[in-house]
C-alpha cells in the first residue's frame, strides 16, 4: 500500500478508535450498574480491561483489512525502533500527523454526536502531581509497558498460547501500569475512563492549557520507545536481521497491541 494510502488508513482507523473508545467509561458504568458492582474500583478496572481487549481485537482485524493501518503511534514507533517494520523515518513522518489528525476529528465527532446525558462523563485529563513529575512518570510507565509487550512477543515467552491469549496478557500489563500511574494523574497512562477525554497522546491536541505537559509527555514516550532496543535486544544485530522473516506480516505481531499507550 502506498504511503498516502497508508496515512489515510491510519487517520481513518484512529478516528474510528477515538470515537469508539469514548464509550469505554460509559460502557463500564453501564455494565457495572447492570451487574451491581458499581463503586468497586478493581471490578470496574477489570470490566474496562475486557472492553479494551475486545475493541482492540476488532480493530486489529479492521486494521489488517485496511492494509496494516494502526491507530497507535507508540506501537508503531516501538516496532520501528526495534527494526521490525518496513517503515522509514519518512513514512513515520507522514503517518504520525495522519494519526493526530484522525484523533482530532474523532474527538470532534465525540463532542458532536455523544448524547447530552453522557457529556459530563468525558473531559480532559488532569495531573495530580507537579507537571514534570507526571511527565516523567508517564515516560517510565510507557517504557515498562513497551518493554513487557515487546519482550513477550519477540522472546516468544508464551508461544504455546493462542494469539488472543497473548493479547490478553499484554492488555493486563497495560492495565497494571495504568493502575500504578493513577497516583500521578487522572488517567494512568491514558486509559479512557469516565474522567478522561484522551485515549491516545495525540488527543492532547484538544486539551486546553496543557501544551507544556503534552510536550514533556511526547518527549518521554519517544525516549522510552527508542531505548527499548538497547535493553531487550542484547543480540540486536542478529535479531534485527532475522526479524522481518520471523515477524513482519505475522498475525501475532501488531502495533495496535499497545492499545492503551
Amino acid at each position: 500500500m502506498g504511503l498516502i494510502k497508508s496515512a489515510v488508513a491510519d487517520g481513518v482507523l484512529t478516528l474510528m478508535w477515538v470515537f469508539c473508545s469514548s464509550t469505554f467509561g460509559i460502557l463500564t458504568s453501564l455494565v457495572a450498574a447492570a451487574t451491581g458492582v458499581q463503586g468497586l474500583k478493581y471490578t470496574s478496572l477489570f470490566i474496562t480491561t475486557v472492553l479494551v481487549f475486545l475493541f482492540v481485537l476488532v480493530f486489529n482485524v479492521i486494521g489488517a483489512a485496511m492494509g496494516g493501518a494502526s491507530f497507535n503511534p507508540t506501537g508503531t514507533a516501538s516496532f520501528y525502533a526495534a527494526g521490525l517494520t518496513h517503515d522509514s523515518l519518512t513514512s513515520l513522518s507522514v503517518r504520525f500527523p495522519a494519526q493526530a489528525a484522525g484523533a482530532v476529528f474523532g474527538v470532534l465527532a465525540v463532542k458532536e454526536f455523544l448524547p447530552a446525558k453522557y457529556q459530563h462523563m468525558v473531559r480532559g485529563p488532569y495531573l495530580k502531581v507537579e507537571l514534570h513529575t507526571g511527565a516523567i512518570a508517564e515516560g517510565v510507565l510507557t517504557f515498562v509497558i513497551s518493554f513487557i509487550v515487546l519482550f513477550i512477543i519477540l522472546r516468544e515467552l508464551f508461544h504455546w498460547l493462542s494469539t488472543s491469549s497473548i493479547r490478553w496478557i499484554c492488555k493486563e500489563a497495560n492495565s497494571a501500569a495504568v493502575e500504578i500511574g493513577s497516583n500521578q494523574h487522572s488517567i494512568g497512562i491514558e486509559i479512557f475512563s469516565k474522567e478522561s477525554d484522551c485515549s491516545n497522546w495525540v488527543q492532547f491536541l484538544l486539551c486546553e492549557d496543557r501544551k507544556g505537559y503534552f510536550r514533556c509527555r511526547k518527549f518521554c514516550n519517544a525516549a522510552s520507545t527508542k531505548d527499548l532496543q538497547l535493553l531487550i535486544f542484547h543480540e540486536s544485530n542478529r535479531i534485527r536481521h532475522d526479524a522481518p522473516d520471523r515477524f513482519i506480516g505475522s498475525s501475532r505481531f501488531d502495533p495496535n497491541w499497545f492499545g492503551l499507550i
